[in-house]
């Protein structure tokens, strides 16, 4: 039974696969931290040879599986307090001091911050809900390391205040693909980057890499496909039906 109340069910389906299959399949900033679990370098080693893991880990602190967002962030939600309503109060606060986590801020700044939003967020309840300092550090209470990965669906649903997703770090998207192109160019100035012999002969589309290794193997699973012919599990489920 879920929190709201529903019921789901799971399924177990194919191998058991390794931290390294599954960071292939999501962007950078989200991969797990596996570099300092699976190495037995002694520290100053494990600093040259992993200079962001241990930039992030060791002199920022921050825990396996989050990183740390620039000051703005929390600059922008502290203004972004000045939309909610009564019964959202407590978890606009909350949020602050999770995105003052996420920035580094110091606890001091935070708790100055959070306290000068008090006549605000009071004056909302019209005297009959009080929002009080007392309000302020029970929220802030979410300034540890174990709500650095508060997701922002859940954010927007008890702050109710919407947070528009971009992942192109707010710029228009000709804009964004116009940069692209032009690192590309700086990097590959004679057009090296493009494949001019085409794919391969003989090597065919994925799809027709799953139908002929589906031809050749009836029975096969789709687990099995993934592993012989180094295809992602989404392609290969993606086509496996198309016979």
């Amino acid at each position: 039974v879920t929190k709201k109340g529903s019921r789901a069910a799971a399924f177990r389906y194919g191998h058991k696969v390794t931290l390294e299959y599954l960071n292939q399949s999501v962007p950078e900033e989200y991969r797990a931290d596996i570099a300092r679990k699976q190495s037995k370098l002694p520290m100053e080693e494990a600093k040259k040879k992993y200079p962001a893991w241990y930039a992030k880990r060791i002199l920022q602190q921050a825990p396996n599986g989050t990183w740390v967002c620039k000051r703005a962030l929390y600059d922008w939600w502290l203004r972004r307090i000045r939309e909610v309503q009564v019964g959202h109060r407590y978890w606009s606060i909350m949020t602050l001091a999770v995105y003052a986590k996420k920035c580094a801020i110091p606890y001091e700044e935070l708790v100055a911050d959070a306290i000068s939003q008090v006549p605000f967020l009071d004056s909302l309840g019209k005297g009959q809900q009080p929002f009080t300092k007392d309000d302020v550090m029970k929220a802030l209470e979410a300034y540890n390391d174990s709500y650095m990965t508060y997701p922002i669906d859940t954010i927007v649903e008890r702050t109710a205040i919407p947070i528009k997703k971009n992942k192109r770090n707010g710029r228009p998207q000709k804009v964004h693909m116009g940069l692209i192109s032009a690192m590309r160019d700086f990097l590959h100035p004679d057009g090296s980057w493009r494949n001019k012999d085409g794919r391969p002969k003989g090597s065919g589309t994925k799809k027709e890499q799953v139908q002929k290794w589906r031809a050749a193997h009836p029975d096969g699973r789709k687990a099995d496909c993934v592993r012989d012919t180094g295809l992602s599990r989404p392609t290969v489920y993606k086509w496996w039906d198309f016979m």
